[in-house]
């Protein structure tokens, strides 16, 4: 995890970081038509990290359009209210609302970049509010197998 980034979570009170997932960014991940960041499937991680209350809010929102309010915190410490939904039929974890505003403020590029993703909570204790922490990883990569090669042991 970038420093900075370990920074920004430390100065906010946050648990420690959680690794989730890497994702090339698709044209889709990007198009403000769409609005939404899929999260590669991440075998248990995420799902182990959320509490049996906010796994349940999202099954009984799948069909809806609100999410699992959440928060997004990149290297610079920004910070992006967000929503994590279930999407639809894919059953896949996205990130929503706001995605539009995170996507110009971290100028994130489809096909060259992609997004290194954490969970955390705020502040530290249980029961508390489900975060994310992202880093972009410039550069022109195709897969996510490239990407994983390239982050730190």
């Amino acid at each position: 995890m970038p420093i900075d980034l370990k920074q920004a979570i430390t100065e906010l009170g946050g648990t420690t970081p959680v690794w989730v997932a890497v994702k090339a960014l698709t044209t889709s991940d990007t198009n403000p038509k769409l609005g939404r960041l899929f999260i590669p499937p991440c075998g248990e991680t995420l799902e182990e990290f959320l509490t049996a209350e906010e796994k349940e809010k999202l099954i009984n929102l799948i069909d809806d359009s609100k999410g699992l309010k959440a928060l997004v915190v990149d290297t610079s410490g920004q910070q992006f209210d967000i929503d994590l939904r279930i999407w639809g039929s894919f059953s896949n974890y996205v990130l929503a609302r706001n995605r539009n505003k995170m996507v110009k403020r971290m100028e994130m590029k489809p096909k060259s970049d992609a997004v290194q993703l954490w969970c955390f909570r705020l502040p530290a204790k249980q029961d508390s509010k489900l975060c994310f922490a992202t880093n972009i990883e410039r550069g022109d990569r195709n897969t996510e197998e490239d990407i994983l090669e390239a982050l730190p042991a």
